[in-house]
C-alpha cells in the first residue's frame, strides 16, 4: 500500500529513476580512442545479469565498431563490480591470455581500483603505459593516486529525485513512469 519508486532497476508498474549509461560510457571510450590513440582496448565487464553492466558493455562494442577499432574478445573479462575482481581481471588478461592493450575500460570504479593496484604492482604506469577509465565516480576513485578518469553517475541526484517522487505519490500526485538522469 505504500508508494514505491525504484532506483536503477526498471520494474513493471513501478516508477523508476535510472541513469543514462550510454552518454557517459560513450564519452569515456571516445576519449581513449581520440585523445590517447587507443587501438587495443580491454574491457572488464560487470555482472551479465545486471542491466547497467550490459548496457555499458554494449556501448563499448558499438563505439569500437563505429570508430573502426578492432574488437578482440580475448581482451574482455566478465566481472562482478568488486575490487578484488579487478585484480583478478589483470591476472587473467596479462598472465593467462598474454593480452597486449593500450587502454582498459572498467564497468565500475571498484574493479578499476583493483585493476590499478595490480597494474602498479607489475610496474605498469597509469596513464603513461596504459590508459584506464571506469564508471561511477566513487569518492575513492577521485582520491586514488593516480586519480581515475571515471564517468560520473549521479547517485545522490537519483536518490533525491526518487524521494521527491515518493512524496508526490504520498500527496496523491502523478509521477512519470521513468526518469532518466545523465552521466558525465
Amino acid at each position: 500500500p505504500m508508494p514505491i519508486v525504484s532506483i536503477a532497476g526498471v520494474m513493471e508498474g513501478i516508477p523508476s529513476v535510472t541513469v543514462d549509461n550510454d552518454a557517459g560510457m560513450r564519452e569515456a571510450i571516445l576519449h581513449l580512442i581520440e585523445e590517447h590513440g587507443a587501438k587495443r582496448i580491454g574491457f572488464i565487464r560487470g555482472p551479465e545479469a545486471n542491466e547497467d553492466a550490459e548496457r555499458r558493455y554494449q556501448v563499448f562494442c558499438d563505439v569500437l565498431r563505429e570508430k573502426g577499432v578492432p574488437f578482440d574478445p580475448s581482451l574482455v573479462v566478465n566481472g562482478n563490480f568488486e575490487r578484488e575482481f579487478g585484480r583478478e581481471a589483470i591476472r587473467v588478461l596479462l598472465d593467462d591470455r598474454g593480452a597486449v592493450m593500450d587502454a582498459l575500460v572498467s564497468s565500475s570504479d571498484d574493479m578499476a581500483i583493483g585493476a590499478l593496484e595490480a597494474l602498479k604492482e607489475r610496474g605498469i604506469r597509469i596513464p603513461d603505459d596504459l590508459a584506464l577509465v571506469s564508471f561511477d565516480d566513487d569518492e575513492e576513485a577521485r582520491l586514488h593516486n593516480p586519480g581515475l578518469t571515471t564517468v560520473r553517475q549521479p547517485i545522490y541526484e537519483q536518490g533525491r529525485k526518487a524521494a521527491e517522487m515518493v512524496f508526490a505519490l504520498l500527496e496523491g500526485k502523478s509521477v512519470p513512469d521513468r526518469v532518466t538522469l545523465s552521466t558525465e
